[in-house]
């Protein structure tokens, strides 16, 4: 598998004047997009408090951002692709990870994606903090498969998993936003 970095700036720059399709031809695989700091205090059902706060929209789970521009992964994106000599890559605190996360929480090799049969899966590799799914501890060791739009939380810092085409629709609507 292999890592690309992107920035979100460039990637807005990316999906102008290009359609879904483009994008997903151009971009086959499946995005980490850096999300911040998550707070692991509990302060009621599915509520969190600290920098970063989960929130649920419809479905989906997602990020309040407050605090996540002080991080040095904030703003960015990894686009994991299919390729490679291994079917999987390690995240983690140690400069030989293949996607490196510079935060005391994180264990030197936390957890690892890897692309199985049935789609991408998160196992964490006995980290010191865990490995969650949505919130879901995972068991060290065993595979979890990824959805689309799941949050990837790594001690306290956090991605959220999108596909290409579902991550094209949330960059034409910063795009959006952005634009008014």
């Amino acid at each position: 598998m292999k890592v690309e970095l992107l920035a979100m700036n460039a990637l807005l720059d990316r999906i102008r004047g290009r359609d879904r399709e483009s994008f997903v031809e151009g971009h086959p695989g499946v995005f980490l997009v850096a999300m911040g700091f998550l707070s692991a205090e509990v302060v009621g059902p599915g509520r969190l408090t600290g920098e970063t706060s989960a929130l649920v929209v419809g479905e989906h789970l997602r990020h309040d951002p407050k605090g996540a521009a002080s991080h040095p992964l904030a703003g960015h994106a990894f686009l994991l692709r299919a390729g490679g000599e291994r079917n999987e890559v390690v995240l983690g605190r140690a400069a030989e990870c293949d996607l490196t996360i510079p935060d005391a929480s994180v264990s030197e090799r936390h957890c690892a994606i890897r692309l199985t049969e049935r789609g991408v899966a998160a196992i964490d590799l006995e980290s010191r903090n865990g490995t969650s799914i949505n919130l879901s501890r995972l068991a060290p060791g065993k595979p979890e498969l990824l959805a689309d739009e799941d949050m990837l939380t790594l001690g306290r810092y956090s991605f959220q998993v999108m596909s290409s085409g579902t991550f094209f629709t949330a960059l034409e609507l910063l795009d959006s936003l952005a634009s008014d």
